[in-house]
């Protein structure tokens, strides 16, 4: 399921293509946390990325819509 596919009036059909639709952990989640002298709060932070994409293009079929 792709939230991203949203037409109302268009169909997609994902194929089983080997090395379609590619997703990619660039980078893993990294953590870390602190505290705020001033404040006395604690600060918290994560941080991950991903990319998105395709290596050959009959992964996915769309048409057109109105």
């Amino acid at each position: 399921m792709n939230n991203y596919l949203t037409d109302t009036d268009a169909f997609f059909i994902k194929t089983d293509v080997p090395n379609g639709m590619k997703y990619f952990e660039r980078a893993a989640l990294k953590t870390a946390m602190e505290g705020d002298f001033d404040t006395g709060n604690m600060r918290y932070k994560a941080r991950e990325r991903y990319s998105f994409g395709f290596s050959d293009f009959r992964g996915m079929f769309a048409s057109p819509g109105a």
